[in-house]
């Protein structure tokens, strides 16, 4: 095993490099592939060595880069994060509280179907169809309950100086 290994590395490590972008990398991924193969107790028949070692390469990167994607997103989402706690001052709490407050009393007036297609399509997130089949009635309706709704929070919110 050890042989073949040694007689495709060469390929295999241009092959990686290529799709990694880096020499250091791509000896790591290679590394590693040699290191599962061979710590694999139970040996297996490859028939076709040179093409197991190429896919093994394929997901190598695969994962790779996958890693690299989920390391990159979860960075700046934390970055993100950090900046909006950094903005955070007691006036701009209260300020938002106050805002909740608003909004809250904004959506009190109006009816309870409103109020509830209203939330569960800004707050929860559904898809209109969705709410309108959950309560029985058309599409048209859940989109003019919710532009309505809309509209009365953003004047209610402007008659208070917020923006909406």
């Amino acid at each position: 095993m050890a042989l073949a290994l040694e007689s495709y590395r060469p390929a295999i490590h241009r092959y990686l490099h290529r799709n990694v972008d880096c020499a250091d990398v791509a000896a790591d991924l290679f590394q590693s592939i040699c290191e599962r193969l061979m710590a694999r107790r139970d040996p297996i028949a490859i028939e076709d060595i040179k093409a197991y070692l190429f896919r093994a390469a394929r997901n190598a990167i695969y994962n790779h880069r996958r890693d690299r994607y989920t390391r990159t997103t979860s960075e700046s989402q934390a970055a993100l994060y950090r900046g909006k706690l950094e903005n955070r001052s007691p006036e701009r709490i209260a300020a938002g509280c106050q805002h909740l407050l608003a909004l809250q009393e904004a959506l009190a007036e109006l009816p309870l179907l409103t109020q509830e297609i209203f939330l569960l399509f800004r707050v929860d997130g559904l898809k209109q169809q969705a709410i309108a089949d959950c309560f029985g009635v058309h599409l048209s309706t859940v989109q003019k309950r919710i532009a309505s709704a809309a509209r009365h929070c953003q004047r209610h919110l402007s008659d208070k100086d917020y923006e909406f």
